[in-house]
């Protein structure tokens, strides 16, 4: 991660971010929904064939535009799945949200099945719906609100506009063949370096100031990470830095030198061991 890009980033959110939670943009709002979207989901699981339809769709307008838009419907075709298959989708939604103990192995497998279970709904009863296909990020986001402290959530173009501007060269694919290890490195990373700046404490303590319902509290500042992701590119929190975006081949150089930089300095902290 380049340091000095992720300070003027930060440097930029927390100079607007009294602009960022009021009025239209109102982003507070992701810790809002996390606080609801858990007991929510649990209601709408634990609901017979007849309810569980309409409570699932509640669940989905919960969530606004942070899962569905308006070109991409995944999550509120699962809500209409279920008015002819509800145990189907019941048991994928409870597959999917297992605890996997932070084994990212298993997470990457369950979101692939849970995919696949999508595709098959959509070429059962919608196969010419393109708005109902599911990608990536529904899994991501569901799991994400759901247990906000052991998921990160994921958009794609704002996260890869955030790591070209970080440096953060690593590649975690896209699709249901995304690598979830590498996205929570970028992420993990993004958590440590911000604890560290000196507008942390205003940017984690004020945010219930703008809140009109109870805040998730975000122990582990994964909605924060998101957050961050999010709005560098829906508000150019990119303004005043300079950089180039690289190609795939520019990427694999640059990590290849930067492996090359660490194994000589580990060398030379071992010679200078051997020396004393």
């Amino acid at each position: 991660m380049n340091r000095s890009h992720f300070d003027q980033i930060i440097d930029n959110y927390a100079a607007r971010f009294v602009e960022l939670n009021i009025g239209d943009n109102n982003e507070v709002y992701k810790w809002e929904i996390a606080a609801e979207f858990r007991p929510m989901m649990n209601v709408a699981l634990t609901a017979d064939d007849t309810d569980f339809p309409a409570k699932l769709a509640t669940v989905v307008l919960l969530t606004k535009q942070t899962i569905d838009n308006g070109a991409e419907l995944a999550f509120h075709a699962l809500a209409d799945y279920a008015r002819n298959e509800p145990q189907a989708v019941r048991d994928a939604l409870r597959r999917l949200l297992t605890p996997d103990g932070g084994d990212l192995e298993a997470r990457t497998q369950r979101f692939t099945e849970f995919l696949n279970f999508c595709e098959f709904m959509r070429a059962k009863y919608y196969p010419d719906s393109w708005r109902y296909r599911a990608g990536i990020r529904l899994p991501m986001m569901i799991t994400g609100f759901y247990d906000p402290d052991h998921y990160y959530m994921y958009k794609a173009s704002q996260a890869q506009a955030y790591a070209d501007c970080v440096e953060f060269y690593d590649d975690w694919g896209s699709g249901a063949k995304m690598d979830v290890r590498i996205y929570h490195r970028m992420c993990d990373e993004l958590i440590e370096t911000i604890k560290l700046h000196p507008k942390f404490k205003m940017i984690r303590d004020t945010r219930k100031n703008y809140a009109e319902k109870p805040l998730h509290p975000d122990t582990e500042l994964h909605i924060l990470a998101f957050d961050v992701i999010f709005c560098s590119t829906v508000y150019n929190l990119f303004e005043g830095i300079h950089y180039s975006v690289r190609n795939a081949e520019e990427k694999r150089i640059h990590l290849e030198k930067m492996d090359e930089a660490r194994n000589a300095r580990a060398n030379h902290a071992e010679a200078l061991q051997c020396m004393a």
